[in-house]
């Protein structure tokens, strides 16, 4: 199995991008698709899924995945990371437009307001937020090492 690069995995979704002439949010979409297919698939039994989001691409993914899911007839959570600086636009916009009467959607400001999760629930990581330290008491690091606790 190869493993692509940063860098390599941008220049391949940008090409394919190109030459199947999808939005960014179709391409996203179909990410989100692949992905809760595959959790439906290895856990037929969950119900409940946690879904962690920052404000970029990867949560985007998240984001969709979840739509997807709860189409599926799966209760999805969604956490949503108020991390600092520009958040995705794309990203922005599809929060908006999720329907709200069909998932909960909780903002995390600091640590103690990031959940702990019920056994028997799949945690789905749409953080992303670049090079993150986990040594560093930043939100994102200290989210995911509630998340890595549960």
């Amino acid at each position: 199995m190869k493993i692509l690069t940063a860098q390599q995995t941008s220049a391949l979704e940008a090409s394919t991008l190109q030459k199947r002439t999808l939005t960014e949010r179709d391409f996203t979409s179909k990410k989100g698709a692949i992905l809760a297919q595959k959790i439906s698939t290895d856990f037929p039994e969950t119900t409940n899924f946690y879904i962690f989001c920052g404000n970029s691409k990867k949560g985007l993914i998240g984001l969709a995945a979840a739509e997807h899911l709860i189409k599926s007839g799966k209760k999805c959570y969604l956490f949503v990371l108020n991390i600092t600086g520009n958040g995705d636009v794309l990203f922005t916009q599809a929060l908006e437009e999720l329907d709200k009467d069909k998932t909960s959607v909780e903002y995390i400001n600091n640590e103690t307001n990031s959940p702990k999760g019920p056994s028997h629930t799949i945690v789905i990581d749409a953080i992303q937020v670049g090079k993150l330290d986990p040594s560093t008491e930043n939100l994102p690091a200290l989210v995911i090492k509630n998340i890595n606790a549960l």
